[in-house]
């Protein structure tokens, strides 16, 4: 069918620019359609960026709040042990200081009585504040009904 004739040749070159035309045509709505495509994709990563930069956010603010709630509990926890602690320790402290305070003027009652059974001759060489001890002695029974009257207190 390939022929010499113009009037062919014309049809050939109309039929042609048609479909030129329709290339043209059909490659410009491709690619606003590519450009449509491309410009959604980028709202949808943007707004997916946002929403978990949101995320992140609110999952600090959450870590946070845990945080400084627990913080919170462990102090107040170590307060009331630390509490608890020197109550324990003061109360220790005044049963020793008791247990002291009696050895002691029990001691002190012990030392007069043998110094009542010793007699008076020895009374007087005890009395002599020449020996350090005697001086601590004597002053032990200065001590001894303070002492006793503290403990009838308690």
């Amino acid at each position: 069918m390939l022929s010499n004739s113009v009037e062919a040749l014309r049809i050939g070159f109309v039929i042609a620019l048609w479909a030129a035309i329709v290339g043209v045509v059909a490659v410009v709505k491709h690619r606003k359609e590519a450009e449509a495509e491309r410009a959604r994709i980028r709202d949808m990563r943007l707004v997916y960026e946002m929403q978990l930069s949101r995320e992140i956010t609110s999952r600090r603010r959450h870590e946070l709040t845990v945080e400084a709630r627990l913080r919170r509990e462990i102090d107040a926890r170590s307060r009331t042990e630390t509490a608890e602690q020197l109550a324990a320790l003061r109360h220790e402290m005044a049963s020793m200081r008791g247990h002291v305070e009696y050895a002691l003027a029990t001691r002190s009652t012990v030392e007069q009585l043998e110094i009542r059974e010793i007699g008076p001759a020895s009374e007087a060489a005890l009395a002599r504040p020449s020996e350090p001890e005697e001086v601590v002695d004597a002053e032990l029974e200065d001590d001894a009904p303070a002492e006793r009257a503290g403990e009838r207190a308690t």
